[in-house]
């Protein structure tokens, strides 16, 4: 959640569901009844997505709900990843990093250019990982988790 301050409130989604005891947390409702879902809905600005070296998200059942969830909602999606310890994000519009940006010439760049070229450096195949998911061959650590 961006306030547009440079500030922002970020909830893990790992931490929604107790593993220990999913039939519970999910009752009879299934996942659109489970806090996970709950928290995400009260949401106002989206989600990240942060992609791993294996780009694991792509595989995992939880992890395809939520996109779905997003998407559905029409949420905002930034997607986010590491290479080499150099961090890279796609995001749906400029980020507070992309205001104020100079170029050698001592010329601003107007936010939405900053934000083209902060995102050329993305690395394509993770993105490619990301576009080829298919949850009908999703993981899952808890069966329940597949219903």
């Amino acid at each position: 959640v961006h306030k547009g301050d440079g500030q922002g409130l970020y909830w893990v989604c790992a931490y929604a569901n107790c593993q220990a005891r999913i039939v519970e947390e999910l009752g009879e409702e299934g996942p659109l009844s489970s806090p996970f879902y709950k928290a995400l809905m009260a949401a106002e600005g989206g989600a990240v997505l942060v992609i791993d070296a294996n780009s694991t998200v792509t595989t995992r059942m939880w992890c395809g709900f939520e996109n779905v969830v997003v998407a559905s909602r029409g949420k905002s999606l930034a997607i986010s990843t590491a290479v080499a310890g150099k961090g890279h994000v796609l995001t749906a519009a400029p980020a507070p990093a992309d205001f104020g940006v100079r170029r050698r010439v001592i010329q601003e760049v107007p936010p939405h250019e900053a934000q083209r070229d902060r995102e050329k450096q993305f690395p394509s195949g993770r993105l490619d990982d990301v576009l080829r998911t298919h949850l009908e061959g999703a993981t899952a650590s808890n069966e329940h988790d597949k219903a």
